[in-house]
């Protein structure tokens, strides 16, 4: 159990350590939690623990990869509409 909390903290301080805006961040907590549940439900003993960290890591990848997009999209509007209040 302490090893998957270590694994928890360092996502969370890989992810305090992006960028990214904050859907990007929370994206990729949310992921890591999700993967981490995911990959706990495989294996058994030392290979539930790669389990749990192989899916914080891709479920951290997948999640900031999608908040990311998020994020783009926000500031494309964002401008957008800059531009429209301008004209």
């Amino acid at each position: 159990m302490k090893k998957i909390l270590a694994i928890f903290v360092s996502v969370a301080f890989l992810a305090g350590c992006q960028t990214g805006g904050p859907k990007q961040t929370g994206g990729t907590l949310i992921g890591a939690a999700a993967g981490g549940l995911i990959g706990s439900q495989i294996g058994g003993g030392s290979g539930r623990l790669v389990g749990v960290g192989l899916g914080v890591l891709g479920g951290a990848a997948l999640g900031g990869y999608i908040g990311k997009n998020m994020d783009d999209s926000d500031r494309v509007q964002e401008q957008r509409q800059i531009q429209n209040h301008h004209h």
